[in-house]
């Protein structure tokens, strides 16, 4: 087997015990070769999922040893990890689409993931672009071994996990205030005394962010907007950091500059090495963003950068997708996969003409997701909409 990077400077390797990003442990943030350590000793399946359920960070992880590989990625899929799947043909692992593809022989594409490729934005499940590479999925962990080439897949982490409903209203602040004050504890470890640098928009979340960060006391915060977002944003962002005493900055793009970014070598690499297999890459805004600030230097070029992502995002808040549902709610099948193709799949307009495509649709999203479950009392619609 073969295991390749995009940028070998992001990883750490300890013996055998490859890892990217850092995580919290027992309230002790690791990173480097202290976060490779962790798993070192490690060899079972089960160990490794047990530890990786009491890890909270951003992270990917690759184990070696003789016989088997073992490989993870955090609750989120923050660090893509790709993987071949041909027969009889060496394994490939990477951070990197385009790497795997560089060592496969055939080019089998897949048109339904590149339908919904160009529908969605990304592809489901594990699936990309091509049919002999798959991606591993948010909070997966992944034994293959490699003798026999069998797969055998888990989950450190399910989101929601249908857990039960607080019905009081003092109950649920009370657990938010504390779940967001431990967050932005760890934040400020993570921070140290570097410049945390935020994209502030109108929105909620970064709203949140900031107002969390000058609550608990981190004054070394820089925002900005860029004028390309909707026109309320940016006078609600100038105030809100005005208020909280950030320093504030606007970048002005042209249409024609985000053309000419997108036809960047270096934005084209990000594309093909992450974004065609179904990764997130940044947006053009994005690294225009940073091209200017460089230039300029009207705020930290190096600090911890932070977004307001929500995972509700690309759906808007799950349950108005279907009318009021509830946990115990009961959605047919057939509204459910409507709901979701309404919500994600928009790229392409005219696409929904076709029953064909329609239908392959559906079977791919029927496939990958644990629709099963609902029927056994597992999950409930709402907790399976939601993931």
């Amino acid at each position: 087997m073969e295991i390749s990077f995009f940028d070998k400077d992001f990883w750490t390797r300890y013996n055998d015990t490859y890892v990217c990003g850092k995580a919290f442990y027992k309230d002790k943030l690791f990173m480097g070769k202290d976060f490779a350590k962790l798993f070192d000793e490690l060899d079972s399946f089960k160990d490794f999922k047990r530890l990786l359920s009491n890890l909270n960070g951003f992270y990917g992880l690759i184990k070696r040893t003789e016989d088997h590989v073992i490989f993870a990625t955090d609750h989120i899929g923050s660090i893509p990890i790709f993987y071949s799947t041909e027969k009889n043909k060496d394994l490939i692992l990477s951070d990197s689409f385009n790497q795997v593809l560089n060592h496969i022989d055939s080019e089998k594409w897949g048109p339904i993931s590149i339908t919904e490729f160009l529908l969605a934005g990304y592809s489901s499940g594990p699936n990309t672009i091509h049919k002999n590479i798959k991606r591993l999925q948010a909070g997966e962990i992944i034994n293959i071994d490699l003798n026999t080439k069998e797969i055998k897949r888990g989950r450190h982490f399910i989101y929601r996990n249908n857990p039960k409903p607080i019905k009081s209203k003092e109950k649920l602040l009370k657990q938010l205030k504390k779940i967001m004050g431990d967050s932005f504890e760890r934040t400020k470890k993570v921070a140290g005394d570097k410049p945390i640098i935020l994209g502030l928009s109108g929105g909620l979340d970064s709203r949140l962010i900031a107002t969390m960060l000058k609550k608990t006391g981190y004054e070394n915060v820089h925002t900005y907007v860029h004028n390309l977002q909707d026109k309320e944003d940016i006078p609600i962002s100038k105030k809100v950091a005005q208020d909280l005493g950030f320093n504030w900055k606007k970048y002005n793009h042209t249409h024609k500059e985000i053309k000419k970014t997108i036809q960047l070598k270096k934005y084209q690499k990000l594309t093909k090495e992450i974004g065609f297999g179904g990764g997130s890459v940044i947006t053009p805004q994005g690294l225009l963003n940073n091209q200017k600030n460089q230039k300029n230097n009207e705020i930290p070029n190096q600090g911890l950068k932070l977004v307001g992502h929500t995972s509700a995002a690309p759906g808007g808040f799950t349950p108005t997708r279907w009318g009021e549902i509830t946990p115990n709610s009961n959605i047919s099948k057939e509204s459910f996969i409507k709901g979701l193709l309404r919500s994600h799949h928009t790229g392409l307009k005219f696409y929904w003409e076709s029953d064909e495509v329609t239908n392959y649709l559906k079977y791919r999203l029927l496939s990958n997701l644990p629709l099963e479950s609902v029927s056994k009392g597992i999950n409930s619609p709402y907790s399976v909409a939601e993931r």
